[in-house]
């Protein structure tokens, strides 16, 4: 009789859809969704230590980020333990003053106005 064990030492995939990476969000309330895979067994979602839910590939979780830019650490873990994490960084929509009017590419510094164009 012989008995074969499969190690598991390779963390879930994990993935945000919402909201993207630099999005501009309203301060307080923020609701976190993206897609966790673990092909060996399950695996559990927090954000920033809170749980999330989980439920199929999916997860969802709800934090609440203050005024400014934040960043928030998403980590999926798998029953042996072993994680990846994703840095979430959002800015809130009140830090924005006014729409930028030009836009200023380097290295060959042109500024260009709202409307302008140039061929490169």
């Amino acid at each position: 009789m012989s008995a074969v064990y499969e190690i598991d030492s390779t963390p879930p995939y994990l993935t945000v859809a919402s909201p993207f990476p630099g999005e501009l969000v309203s301060a307080g309330a923020l609701t976190i969704q993206g897609t966790v895979l673990e092909l060996l067994s399950t695996a559990t979602v927090t954000c920033d230590g809170s749980t999330a839910t989980v439920s199929d590939d999916a997860f969802s979780c709800a934090v609440v980020v203050p005024s400014g830019t934040s960043t928030v650490d998403i980590i999926a873990t798998d029953v042996t333990g072993n994680s990846r994490t994703a840095v979430l960084e959002v800015m809130t929509s009140d830090q924005i003053g006014t729409e930028p009017t030009a836009l200023r590419v380097t290295p060959q510094h042109v500024t260009l106005g709202v409307g302008d164009t140039r061929r490169f």
